[in-house]
């Protein structure tokens, strides 16, 4: 009996102390790891930013943006990287699409999308404080384990992303692209997220409070894709952006800017071509405001 208890022990130690050792390598990885960014002007977002922002053009620019990024990690992002360098511009994507409450949910759902964004999350969010949020707790805890106990991790910055200059031949997919975005499986339309306004919410008092100004920006939509953005979304969008433009946040809603195909890659995204264009309007238009904004 001694013999099989010393054994079971034996068979728990290893394990044991092998998670312990590759916490240890891949916590002190994190800590010393950089972002790579150190550009005083970052654009933030989903797959709509990343798409249309193009740091070449936006010299002195970085291009954050990941596909599917709701306003929870832009959050957390923003503030994480804020407290590494000094950050005086903020882009941040803002339209109709991100004030569903699909966007939002995926937190706290239990599937691919849900793991997908605590890999992005888990380095930005202290343990005690993510215990707190709407997260899928299980899969948080999946994620931990196996990005900090199991093997050590090339890198913890999973939260970067990337300009992305996708193709000039248009793919017309409003449709999906709408169902994506908007509605439910059973068709009706999914309710506007409180959740994610009061993360966009928390963005803004961040920026007043560290003095970046921060730009809300509607990037092109393919008329396709507009049409079929329901009322009630369009209301809000429009009530949100009269709010926030009388609490000092510059807001640019360019989501009807081109029309025609030659410019998007599909009904919601840019093609490379589109997002120059788009890019150099934005200079044109942030120039103005920055002027006047005083040099900390």
């Amino acid at each position: 009996m001694k013999a099989l208890i010393r054994a079971l022990l034996l068979f728990t130690i290893a394990p044991l102390l092998w998670c312990a050792v590759m916490a240890a390598i891949n916590v002190r990885k994190e800590k010393s790891e950089g972002t790579g960014i150190d550009a005083r002007t970052v654009a933030f977002g989903d797959s709509h930013m990343g798409c249309s922002i193009d740091p070449r053009v936006l010299k002195g620019a970085a291009n954050t943006a990941l596909p599917a990024e709701p306003y929870l990690l832009s959050w957390y992002k923003l503030k994480h990287l804020s407290a590494q360098h000094r950050i005086d511009t903020v882009l941040l994507g803002f339209a109709p699409h991100n004030l569903s409450d699909k966007d939002h949910r995926k937190f706290h759902d239990n599937g691919w999308a849900t793991e997908r964004l605590m890999k992005r999350m888990y380095p930005l969010v202290p343990f005690r404080e993510a215990m707190g949020l709407p997260l899928h707790r299980k899969t948080y805890l999946r994620t931990l384990f196996m990005r900090y106990c199991t093997w050590p991790q090339e890198s913890h910055v999973t939260y970067i992303g990337h300009f992305s200059g996708l193709g000039a031949k248009f793919h017309a997919d409003s449709v999906q692209a709408l169902q994506r975005h908007f509605l439910e499986e059973d068709g009706a339309v999914a309710p506007i997220s409180a959740y994610g306004i009061a993360c966009l919410d928390s963005i803004v008092a961040l920026c007043h409070r560290e003095r970046m100004a921060l730009y809300l920006i509607g990037s092109p939509l393919h008329e396709s894709y507009r049409r079929g953005i329901p009322e009630a979304y369009l209301a809000r969008y429009a009530a949100l952006s009269a709010r926030y433009e009388s609490e000092a946040v510059h807001v640019i809603d360019r989501t009807a800017l081109f029309a025609g195909d030659s410019l998007f890659a599909n009904s919601d995204h840019l093609n490379g071509r589109g997002a120059k264009l788009f890019t150099r309007e934005l200079q044109r238009v942030m120039r103005p405001t920055q002027d006047r904004t005083v040099v900390h």
